[in-house]
């Protein structure tokens, strides 16, 4: 069994690198046929620091791309240069990981045990104060939920306020504490969109990723995707990946994070 892995760089090459360097690290690492690395435009400098980097690690590949593209247009890049038919399966995450040394592993034992309507495995992720992020929704978005996107994303100011309301649940909850996390594999409607592990049978039912919204919201376009293909996605615990959570965005201003996080919304709230 082949896997692949495709992840997009963005001016933080030494972040990119030591994700690589973690799957190159795994123990079964000779069952990695490939490792695209798409720089979406990155400043010379980091790209260049890139190549440097990554020189000497067999397996990666860099591409470069002429504009920022955004994560699942990125990604779709790296996906566009893979050979599919090759791989039993092809991750594709965000830079800001750590795989544990035995996923490639528990991936390729994993993989027979999912049902032929599986296209979408997520993986455990675990971030940095040891809170799992996966799986996001069992079941649809709630309708309370929902309408608290839409009052989130109406208004700037309204959202700096249930931010302020919102500060100690969410350092309650980033502590790990009245998270649900079920240690069986599942069939779930949300993943987290860090990383996320696509099947031969989500091609043949897809062409690519839908790429509609530059960045955030991915996993209600994904989730959408599998669901019109009348496909699964499941949640494995057995794959373990480790988090720096917003290592690729952690350096944009609070306002602009907020418009690009807003102009996503309008995109993917009506598959939530």
């Amino acid at each position: 069994m082949r896997v692949a892995f495709v992840t997009v760089n963005y001016n933080n090459a030494w972040m990119t690198t030591l994700s690589v360097q973690s799957v190159l690290a795994n123990f079964d690492a000779d069952s990695v046929g490939e490792i695209v690395v798409v720089d979406n435009a990155s400043h010379v400098s980091d790209y260049e620091r890139l190549l440097k980097m990554t020189r000497d690690l067999k397996k990666v590949r860099v591409i470069r791309g002429e504009t920022n593209s955004g994560y699942f247009r990125g990604l779709n890049c790296g996906l566009g240069a893979l050979v599919k038919a090759e791989y039993s399966a092809i991750v594709i995450c965000n830079n800001d990981l750590y795989f544990e040394r035995d996923f490639v592993g528990a991936l390729c034992r994993r993989l027979e045990a999912y049902e032929n309507d599986v296209l979408v495995v997520a993986p455990d992720i675990i971030t940095l104060s040891s809170s799992h992020q996966n799986p996001q929704y069992v079941k649809r978005v709630p309708k309370a939920r929902r309408l608290g996107y839409a009052a989130y994303f109406s208004n700037r100011l309204l959202a700096m306020l249930i931010d302020l309301v919102m500060l100690p649940v969410r350092a309650w909850r980033a502590k790990g504490k009245g998270a649900v996390f079920s240690a069986e594999m599942q069939p779930i409607c949300l993943c987290t969109g860090a990383c996320m592990v696509l099947l031969p049978a989500f091609f043949e039912k897809e062409h690519q990723l839908d790429d509609s919204v530059f960045m955030y919201g991915e996993e209600a376009l994904l989730a959408h995707q599998v669901r019109r293909a009348g496909g699964l996605q499941v949640f494995d615990p057995a794959l373990r990946v480790h988090h720096f959570d917003r290592g690729s965005t952690g350096s944009l201003p609070r306002r602009a994070l907020y418009d690009m996080q807003r102009r996503s919304y309008k995109i993917y709230k009506q598959y939530l």
